[in-house]
């Protein structure tokens, strides 16, 4: 299972289920399901969970040699 929004180099492999769901607003859901109250009174993690980045690929952009994540 895979969370993604857009294209992916996983879109050609079979048995790959993909959920279009941004993986950051799930992320921020379980810190808050798991710290509860403290995600929001601990001013790093409050922090934490308002930052981050998100950038989607070009509309033109293909990846046509699948690699593993992070090269």
């Amino acid at each position: 299972m895979l969370l993604n929004v857009g294209p992916t180099r996983a879109d050609q492999l079979l048995g790959v289920e993909t959920i279009e769901i941004p993986a950051g607003t799930v992320m921020r859901d379980v810190v808050k399901a798991v710290l509860g109250n403290e995600a929001e009174k601990n001013t790093v993690i409050a922090e934490m969970l308002k930052s981050g980045v998100v950038k989607r690929p070009p509309d033109d952009y293909d990846d046509s040699m699948p690699r593993p994540a992070g090269l």
